[in-house]
């Protein structure tokens, strides 16, 4: 059975109308490349419809990695290099099958050299490209250097008197974009102060550091934001960009008093990501 062609996918799946297909078809004639790039160059379609139209067109599953976690063990059968190289990201193992996520389901040597790599059959699942490759950059490099650690020793450090503000805000943040957090609360309570993290809607406890440590973070927190250091009887807001890996963030910040000192909050707002759902 013919596979059908992948405009005719996109018209079909509701992702582009009949118009838009025949002018990206003209461009094609013009410049050549694929009808892919021409569409999403067009802004016709987005990365992740266009990866829908090809898992459909290969009789493959969908997966989006925006909302997905791979696991550790899948990760190190493949190193970072090769699954950059091969533009895949290794998932999960299931019952002795690596599962591994491709943007281009019709290219059996990539397939074929992950066998040969790991000795294990292999399913694939289609994803865009971007995700995957930021995807890779992300999780192998908690894999390497785990956050928590990082922020443990500096708390450890803060302790021992030789605070790194700087360096543990940054973790802060950068915590919540690995776990794809829409907030971080850094709560002062009169013995020490608490590093909470909202995921899907719910406050999840990571840290606790001395409360000593808490008007140092305070105020990185305002300088970075444009707040004024020196107010700390009233509420203010303010933010800043952040970038983590190549991706960039807008932080909404404000500052609460209490009766222990100011609550800080940080919305992590994505710049460039998409958050769709299929």
């Amino acid at each position: 059975m013919a596979r059908k062609k992948l405009g005719e996918l996109l018209v079909e799946l509701g992702f582009l109308t009949e118009d838009q297909l025949q002018v990206a078809l003209e461009v094609q004639k013009l410049r050549g490349g694929s009808l892919g790039d021409i569409l999403m160059d067009l802004s016709f379609v987005s990365p992740q419809e266009l990866a829908q139209a090809i898992a459909y067109q290969a009789d493959r599953e969908f997966v989006d990695l925006n909302i997905y976690t791979p696991s550790p063990e899948a990760l190190r059968l493949i190193d970072k290099n090769t699954a950059r190289q091969l533009e895949i990201l290794p998932m999960m193992v299931d019952d002795g099958v690596l599962k591994i996520a491709v943007s281009d389901p019709f290219n059996v040597n990539i397939l074929d050299l992950v066998r040969r790599r790991t000795g294990m059959e292999v399913e694939i699942f289609v994803s865009d490209r971007e995700s995957i490759l930021r995807s890779v950059e992300i999780y192998y490099e908690q894999l390497t250097k785990p956050i928590e650690e990082h922020i443990e020793e500096l708390i450890r450090q803060a302790q021992r008197g030789e605070p790194n503000v700087p360096q543990l805000v940054d973790l802060f943040l950068n915590q919540g974009i690995m776990d794809r957090a829409t907030d971080v609360h850094i709560s002062p309570e009169m013995v020490a102060s608490h590093v909470f993290y909202r995921i899907d809607g719910v406050l999840h406890h990571y840290y606790t550091f001395p409360r000593e440590l808490h008007p140092s973070i305070v105020s990185r927190v305002k300088i970075l934001s444009g707040m004024d250091i020196s107010e700390q009887r009233l509420p203010q807001d303010g933010g800043f960009s952040y970038t983590f890996l190549g991706e960039s963030y807008d932080i909404r910040s404000s500052t609460v008093p209490t009766a222990y000192g100011e609550n800080v909050v940080m919305r992590l707002l994505p710049k460039n990501l998409s958050l769709f759902n299929l």
